[in-house]
Parts: structure tokens; sequence; C-alpha cells
């Protein structure tokens, strides 16, 4: 945040580029903040698997949904698990992987 705070007064490119994203925020409003929130809860956090912990290997289960990991744990919200078990029953070997990749 630092970083962004000095970079907006001491570099300009970085200033306008701030300026035009602002102006993409105010325009898009709840589009933008949909969209913002999907990047920073779902995109962001899976690089970072994929790279830290994966070490930049690619596995078939970062392309599938965690949802059918999510009908295993028991504080799972009810909808999220009916949405989830449609896609649990789908691929049986799929639930076993996920189940070590994603413990409850």
């Amino acid at each position: 945040m630092l970083a962004i705070l000095v970079g907006y007064y001491l570099h300009p490119p970085l200033a306008g580029w701030l300026d035009a994203l602002a102006e993409v925020k105010q325009r898009w409003s709840y589009v933008y903040s949909g969209l913002s929130a999907i990047v920073a809860g779902a995109f962001i956090p899976e690089l970072m698997r994929i790279f830290i912990f994966q070490k930049a290997r690619v596995d078939r289960l970062n392309m599938m949904l965690p949802a059918p990991a999510l009908a295993r744990c028991a504080e799972t919200p009810p909808m999220a698990k009916e949405q989830a078990l449609p896609l649990a029953r789908a691929s049986a070997t799929a639930m076993r992987r996920m189940a070590d990749v994603y413990p409850c």
C-alpha cells in the first residue's frame, strides 16, 4: 500500500493508470466491485497456491471448482452444500482427490 501511495506521487505514469482505474470504478460501480471481489477472492489465492505451494506446476485440480470439497465440510452453509452436491456426484474420483487437497 505504501509503495502504491509513494508511486502515485512520484511516478506520473502510475498516477495516470490509477486515475484511469478510478474512472472505471466510478463508471462500472457494482460490476467493478464484483469483478474485483472475484479477482481478490479467487484468482489471486489460486495463483499464490500454484506458484508458492505447487512450485509453479498446474494440476488439473486447479482447473476445477472446490465445490465438491465444500460439500464435505460440516461448517459449510446449507445453500453451498446444495450447490456443491451435484458436482460431487458427477465425479467420485475428483471428490476423493479434492478431499486430500482441500481438507475441512
